[in-house]
């Protein structure tokens, strides 16, 4: 399997799982939530948080890797992200009440 067919395989698996779980009601996602935390011995809000930053920075080193990848000037890959996190708080309302501070 060549760079660019991995490449592709795991920003769409990382997208439809960022999607699943953003878009989750508040109900099962403070479940989850709770019950992690509670296993982790973390709270909630620093949780989230570093899920929010974690999964974001893999997602910008995905995309660098892809402008590389396919040759795209590299200051494609922050503007792409941005864009995802701010399009991805705008959908929440659709399900449960989306967040600015998330972004």
């Amino acid at each position: 399997m060549n760079g660019e067919v991995f490449s592709k395989i795991v920003l769409m698996t990382l997208f439809i799982a960022e999607v699943y779980l953003s878009h989750q009601n508040g109900k099962d996602s403070g479940a989850a939530s709770k019950s992690l935390s509670t296993r982790l011995h973390l709270s909630e809000k620093i949780l989230r948080t570093g899920a929010h930053i974690g999964f974001f920075a893999v997602m910008m080193f995905l995309a660098c890797w892809g402008c590389k990848v396919y040759r795209l000037r590299m200051m494609v890959a922050p503007v792409a992200v941005v864009i995802w996190s701010v399009m991805d708080e705008v959908t929440k309302p659709l399900q449960r009440n989306g967040d600015r501070g998330d972004v």
